[in-house]
């Protein structure tokens, strides 16, 4: 028998959600919740968030089932980590040179927008642990 522990979760997704929709049972039984929404209105408080790609997140609703501190470290060190490659990828766009063909510039400048992308992710997710702390 197996019990569902997490209640809720939540995709947010910047698309229309057709592709995904076809892949909600299956997000639903890999994640193991027992309600799965796409594009819900409101995240609820308490959920952790993963991103997939710089077009999609997904909030499992986990309070009362992970320790906040440890969540709010793992998500500082992901932060860390993620404003490393914000800083490497800015650095790589100021040594373009007017020799530097379009599409890698745009390319560029498409990973830095989303990395900062994924930073406000990443601090949102912070908050909401800190939340939980209380």
């Amino acid at each position: 028998w197996y019990q569902r522990r997490v209640r809720e979760a939540v995709v947010s997704t910047q698309s229309t959600g057709e592709p995904i929709r076809d892949f909600l049972p299956a997000m639903e039984d890999l994640i193991g919740c027992s309600s799965l929404s796409l594009n819900a209105p409101q995240i609820p408080i308490g959920t952790a968030v993963g991103t997939v790609g710089n077009r999609c997140e997904v909030h499992v609703l986990v309070k009362g089932l992970v320790d906040p501190e440890k969540e709010i470290s793992r998500l500082q060190q992901k932060r860390a980590t993620t404003m490393e490659q914000c800083s490497a990828a800015k650095e790589k766009i100021d040594k373009h040179s007017e020799k530097t063909p379009d599409h890698v510039i745009k390319s560029d400048n498409e990973k830095l927008k989303s990395l900062h992308a994924e930073v406000e992710t990443i601090d949102a997710a912070i908050v909401n642990f800190q939340k939980l702390s209380l």
